[in-house]
């Protein structure tokens, strides 16, 4: 049997079917209006990152920099006055106490050591004959063939010769010991850091006068088996400062290698101006590879016990001289709070009141928020 549909009824057919279509439009635009306006609007709100307070960590570490300077060091300075008459020890000279590094050329002092010589010996024969004089006026004393005054003359002459004797060998000494001053020496083992002198060069006590304005010690040795490390430790991490610590050094030289120093004392008294402490520790360097001077970052771990949150410093501000954060309610609302602050560390910020650690804390609060503002969290993103 065959069904014929009328030409009213597939009228009525389209017609559903058109208003279905139209219909779905709708709707669908007016989704599409709700979604973009609830778009809308959350982007139109403040984005922001959170943090939540967190208690110090078992460890806490701290990096500063240091500065690496030799165990012993001494600049050697001329006493005499003269011309350089040869060096023997270059820059990087590995020396022992006592090693010759220089000879200093001094006429007027050869001169005057000659003399004193000359004069010691021509007083010392005066002397032997004053004192060969008396032995024999004494020999002739029993047979009274010189008288009482006679000897005693004598003897005070024997006394006299022997006080210039003695002036004159001192006197010899002082020249011996100068003419001893011609040679520059190592006072302890190490290795020659400097070397500011060169043949015919003028010196004495001052130094190199080569060049009046810029007068430097001859050479300066270093004792470099091991090294002192000085670091700047702020006031608020002295604590970490005690007998035992020790820490790792990087140094630029060394990318790859890290170096352990051990903790020798502080300065016991704080830089006004800084308000850190200087900490000295010993660096060994067995093979001699790390140079003083040289630059070196310094990792410093200590175990801390505390009941107090951190927060970072970056979420932060200052209303006046009080310290502040915003901290969001479950609806996402901003909301100021005071906050007590303990101590600063490297990062973060110790508080003593103000925050739970269920906290919501908003991270570089913005100085437009006022309470109450509605805010939408963002993770932030990588690099951030």
């Amino acid at each position: 049997m065959k069904i014929t549909i009328s030409k009213k009824h597939k009228f009525h057919y389209g017609m559903f079917l058109f208003l279905l279509y139209v219909l779905f439009q709708l709707g669908f635009r007016f989704y599409r209006y709700l979604d973009l306006k609830k778009e809308t609007k959350e982007m139109a709100m403040p984005t922001v990152s959170i943090v939540q307070p967190k208690p110090l960590d078992e460890m806490e570490f701290l990096n500063l920099p240091g500065t690496i300077k030799a165990w012993n060091e001494a600049p050697l300075f001329s006493q005499v006055s003269g011309y350089v008459k040869v060096w023997h020890k270059d820059y990087g000279a590995e020396v022992q106490t006592g090693t010759v590094l220089a000879e200093i050329q001094v006429p007027v002092l050869d001169a005057e050591y000659s003399k004193a010589k000359s004069e010691l010996d021509a007083q010392e024969a005066k002397y032997r004959l004053a004192e060969v004089t008396a032995k024999r006026y004494l020999s002739l004393q029993k047979t009274n063939a010189v008288s009482d005054q006679a000897i005693s003359e004598v003897l005070a002459d024997q006394g006299l010769e022997k006080a210039k004797w003695v002036a004159m060998q001192n006197n010899w000494q002082k020249w011996q010991s100068m003419i001893r001053f011609k040679k520059i020496i190592a006072p302890f083992a190490g290795v020659v850091t400097q070397r500011n002198i060169n043949i015919g060069d003028y010196v004495n006590q001052e130094g190199n006068l080569s060049d009046p304005k810029n007068a430097a010690p001859l050479f300066v040795v270093a004792d470099v088996h091991k090294l002192r490390l000085f670091v700047s430790v702020p006031s608020t991490f002295s604590f970490m400062l005690k007998k035992g610590l020790t820490c790792t050094v990087n140094l630029p030289e060394f990318p790859d290698k890290n170096f352990t120093a051990h903790y020798l004392t502080i300065s016991k008294g704080f830089d006004p101006s800084s308000q850190t402490v200087l900490a000295e520790f010993e660096l060994p360097n067995p093979k001699g590879k790390i140079l003083p001077g040289s630059y070196a970052q310094v990792n410093l771990g200590s175990q801390v016990s505390s009941p107090l949150l951190t927060i970072p410093a970056s979420s932060i501000f200052f209303e006046g001289e009080n310290p502040s954060i915003v901290r969001l309610d479950s609806k996402n609302r901003v909301h100021f709070s005071k906050i007590e602050i303990n101590r600063v560390l490297d990062q973060t910020v110790e508080i003593k009141t103000g925050v739970a650690s269920e906290d919501k804390i908003v991270d570089y609060p913005r100085t437009t928020f006022a309470e109450g503002d509605l805010v939408r969290i963002v993770k932030p993103r990588k690099g951030y």
